[in-house]
């Protein structure tokens, strides 16, 4: 299969989200409740955000209803039940299926922020993922298990979307500072206001 830009943003994508989901599975039931660098979210909260992102990205490239669209608040509703490890894997499956789908790349879908390319979905559910699965890893004290090249291509990504956006329009936290030696998914936490050592 010859790559292109496209393919490989869902290559990426797919990958991760084999990653973090290898990561939920680990978590055992004392750890559910671990603080994240998330304010005032636990591990459970954060799976449960991944878990409707994902599940409102599907929606929106689907054109179906989604009973929680319109809220990535895991204070307002739980979609991870008594499986989590299945509820995030399934998710990400139905929306890999969907992004695979022939014209789901140029396809416009309607997200919170405004509406985008499928193709530009895609990135930012990369960025979605590599950033709380590096939040996930640091709640459960493990070292963020990312490859580099994804996470190279996401940080790029992430850096010229960000250059676009008024500072007092970003969704995000303002940039801090990361370490020389710090990896591509920590300096995109940095980028996207996490405290990075």
């Amino acid at each position: 299969m010859t790559e292109t830009p496209t393919r490989t943003v869902l290559d990426d994508l797919a990958s991760t989200i084999a990653t973090v989901a290898d990561l939920v599975a680990t978590i055992g039931p004392d750890h559910w409740q671990a603080a994240t660098p998330c304010p005032a979210w636990t591990a459970r909260d954060l799976v449960n955000h991944l878990v409707l992102g994902t599940r409102l990205c599907t929606a929106a490239l689907t054109g179906t209803s989604e009973s929680a669209a319109g809220t990535l608040d895991p204070a307002l509703v739980d979609a991870l039940g008594a499986d989590p490890a299945s509820a995030y894997r399934s998710a990400g499956e139905a929306m890999l299926a969907a992004l695979g789908r022939p014209g789901a790349a140029d396809r416009i879908v309607h997200m919170p922020f405004g509406a985008v390319p499928g193709t530009v979905a895609a990135h930012l559910r990369l960025t979605e993922e590599l950033v709380h699965g590096w939040d996930l890893a640091t709640a459960l004290g493990t070292r963020p298990p990312f490859t580099d090249v994804a996470a190279e291509r996401a940080l790029a990504f992430t850096r010229a979307t960000l250059s676009e956006v008024p500072a007092d329009r970003s969704p995000f936290a303002p940039p801090r500072p990361a370490p020389a030696t710090a990896t591509p998914v920590a300096q995109l936490a940095a980028l996207l206001g996490r405290p990075v050592r």
